[in-house]
């Protein structure tokens, strides 16, 4: 995949465990993906080194709505969606995210999304953009199935195969 330019792999939910991240950061991708709402996380100790012991590598639990004063205001997506982002440690991925957090207020009710990515660099904002991608996708091929016959052609020749795929996708 990265000879042909692929950097990052998208996925849902569902993908968001350490038996599917740790092998496709080892293949050399970055995963960007969506949390689930407990996801088990760490902040790193920021402090100064105290001089005795080992140094200190993780201060607490990240507590979302606690401890939302230690997120980055990246800004707002909507009216009444904010982004904030971090650097984390996620016990689950056994590694470094970065967690954006797309917090929702509604008549006294917040509600959250976590998307995150391996890639600790990656832009908050970039980060949306490829998961809102992803659901393009997904809704182009429900869309090919649904309305222009996609699983219906029964040639066994790659060729034709190739050639008709092209057709649904450019149909829809």
């Amino acid at each position: 995949m990265q000879e042909q330019g692929i950097l990052y792999l998208v996925g849902d939910a569902y993908y968001s465990k350490e038996k599917f991240v740790s092998p496709v950061v080892k293949a050399g991708l970055k995963l960007v993906g969506k949390l689930r709402t407990d996801a088990d996380l760490q902040w790193f100790y920021e402090g100064e080194y105290c001089g005795v012991g080992r140094p200190k590598k993780f201060d607490g639990k990240v507590r979302f709505e606690k401890d939302l004063h230690r997120f980055e205001h990246v800004g707002r997506l909507q009216e009444g969606i904010e982004i904030y982002t971090k650097k984390v440690y996620s016990k689950t991925f056994k590694c470094a995210i970065n967690v954006v957090m797309l917090r929702q207020t509604r008549e006294n009710k917040t509600s959250r999304v976590l998307l995150y990515s391996t890639d600790t660099e990656l832009d908050a904002l970039v980060i949306i953009k490829y998961y809102k991608a992803r659901f393009q996708i997904e809704f182009l091929f429900r869309d090919a199935k649904q309305y222009t016959g996609f699983t219906h052609c029964q040639s066994r020749k790659k060729r034709s195969h190739t050639y008709s795929f092209k057709c649904f996708i450019i149909s829809t």
